[in-house]
């Protein structure tokens, strides 16, 4: 998927979250929703910076670590542990 691709599965994401956002039994939805959302927001940044991205989680966190976005790799690995406990 192209960097432009990636924006607007997230944007579409994030609509979808708001939407739910209003009842709380939907968190671990939401927190995947979120989950993904990132994925896409991470990939367009990351090929709009670098020029390259991963389309899947697996290695992301590495990916991010060898650019020296250790701030971002941080939240997402926070986020994955967030999503694991939903589970």
């Amino acid at each position: 998927m192209k960097a432009e691709g990636h924006l607007k599965k997230a944007k579409e994401i994030r609509s979808s979250i708001q939407s739910l956002e209003k009842d709380e039994k939907n968190t671990s939805a939401i927190v995947e929703l979120v989950y993904g959302s990132s994925l896409h927001f991470i990939a367009f940044g990351s090929e709009m910076k670098y020029g390259a991205h991963i389309d899947i989680h697996t290695g992301i966190i590495r990916f991010l670590r060898e650019r020296n976005e250790d701030e971002i790799a941080d939240l997402f690995s926070k986020l994955e542990t967030i999503r694991h406990g939903r589970w």
